[in-house]
């Protein structure tokens, strides 16, 4: 094995809101992940990390998923991760799946309906954006 595909933080995010929990801070995702890269790096492994995709209207994954906070920390969490210096690359899945137009939502083509899951064409998407990121 040469590189490991890190795609962590939509349920961190979205899962204590559903479960009535007080949510997690950015930082804390961070710092975990953070400790996968170091992991990986002492194992002598490549580790690249995925964007947390767009999720705006999955309210009705249940209450508190879709929140103000929710996207505050996703926003947070992707500019670190597009930022970071843990990982040797990005595979930015946010962009990938966005819609252009509402930013905080899979695009629709990409959308399974539930405003969480990506369709078909979503993990096409999602393939092609991770082949793109890997290093040579």
């Amino acid at each position: 094995m040469t590189h490991v595909v890190v795609q962590l933080g939509l349920n961190d995010i979205g899962l204590p809101g559903m479960l009535d929990q007080p949510p997690l801070p950015a930082a804390d995702i961070i710092a975990g992940l953070s400790a996968l890269a170091a992991r990986a790096r002492r194992h002598g492994i490549r580790p690249v990390i995925a964007t947390v995709t767009p999720f705006a209207g999955a309210a009705a994954a249940g209450p508190g998923f879709d929140t103000p906070e929710a996207q505050s920390t996703r926003r947070r969490l992707n500019q670190w991760i597009r930022t970071n210096d843990a990982y040797d690359a990005v595979a930015d899945l946010d962009r990938a799946l966005r819609d252009p137009t509402a930013p905080a939502a899979l695009h629709p083509g990409y959308d399974s309906g539930d405003h969480i899951h990506p369709n078909d064409a979503g993990a096409q998407a999602i393939a092609d954006t991770v082949a793109d990121a890997l290093p040579a």
